[in-house]
């Protein structure tokens, strides 16, 4: 279960009212305009912590807005089974996935969390006119280093092949400038953020 949510002995969803608080809290800046990094300063600033005491991030904020469980809404089967209960970052087409409104207790009520999805996607597609369309959201960047060479993994889009397909990837930046001799190619951008995303929530919003 995400920050808030708990599973009792019997095996049902209930709400931990404490986690639950800063939940609420996150929902109710949103909703009232605050961006997600002011988020993020203004939960740290007022104590509330991951379920293992850890500060907020912003890749944090964005996972439990976007959180569909919070409204209510259990979801099962997002993520594809690999062999032998291996994760992976892969994820079912939207018809494939099982969603059961009113299937656990909302932690948020339903026109509270459809607002703030309805910001997420305004803020998204106001970021992407302001540019032309070029503009792309990184959320690791500045938090993740070349296993390589030690330089930052910076994003980049650029169009390759025939086709001149786009590719959004992050790529090392020692490489990128040629200041290392650094041989690491680029790496898909929503397949490592992705898996980092599921890495939050299983280890650090959850309570195992």
């Amino acid at each position: 279960p995400p920050l808030g949510l708990q599973v009792d002995k019997d095996g049902t969803y209930s709400i931990n009212e404490h986690e639950a608080e800063t939940v609420r809290l996150i929902f109710s800046l949103t909703a009232g305009g605050h961006s997600q990094n002011e988020v993020c300063h203004i939960i740290n600033e007022k104590g509330h912590r991951t379920r293992h005491g850890n500060k907020f991030t912003q890749t944090s904020i964005n996972v439990i807005l976007h959180n569909e469980k919070y409204s209510g809404t259990y979801v099962y089967g997002r993520t594809v089974p690999q062999p032998k209960g291996r994760r992976t970052s892969a994820s079912r087409p939207d018809d494939e996935i099982l969603r059961i409104p009113n299937g656990i207790p909302a932690i948020v009520d339903a026109r509270t969390f459809n607002d703030v999805q309805e910001i997420l996607a305004r803020r998204k597609s106001q970021s992407t006119r302001g540019s032309g369309g070029a503009v792309e959201v990184y959320l690791l960047q500045g938090l993740i280093k070349c296993g390589n060479c030690g330089s930052a993994m910076v994003g980049s889009r650029n169009h390759c092949g025939r086709s001149k397909n786009l590719r959004v990837v992050y790529e090392c930046n020692g490489r990128k400038r040629k200041t290392t001799d650094c041989k690491m190619r680029s790496i898909n951008r929503d397949f490592v953020e992705d898996l980092v995303i599921d890495y939050i929530e299983k280890y650090i919003l959850s309570d195992r």
